[in-house]
């Protein structure tokens, strides 16, 4: 199970931030942590496995925001 994290200092953005800034923090670190981008490593080697990890945070982060501001912007349309 994944610690609770803050989504903003996860994707390194200040909180606030437009979907499309978060957007390109959360593509910026995608491509750093994407499992591909280690694959040539070992199965068992730390950094595989910590990029997989890395990875998970990273969407999970990045989905929580894209929730939220979903949530947020059906309210303001529906008032």
């Amino acid at each position: 199970r994944q610690k609770s994290r803050d989504p903003w200092k996860v994707l390194g953005v200040a909180r606030g931030a437009s979907m499309n800034d978060v957007r390109k923090a959360y593509l910026e670190q995608s491509k750093k942590w994407h499992p591909d981008m280690h694959a040539a490593s070992p199965p068992h080697c730390a950094n595989r496995r910590s990029s997989h990890a890395e990875f998970r945070i990273i969407k999970h982060a990045y989905d929580t925001l894209r929730y939220k501001r979903g949530i947020a912007y059906k309210e303001a349309v529906a008032d």
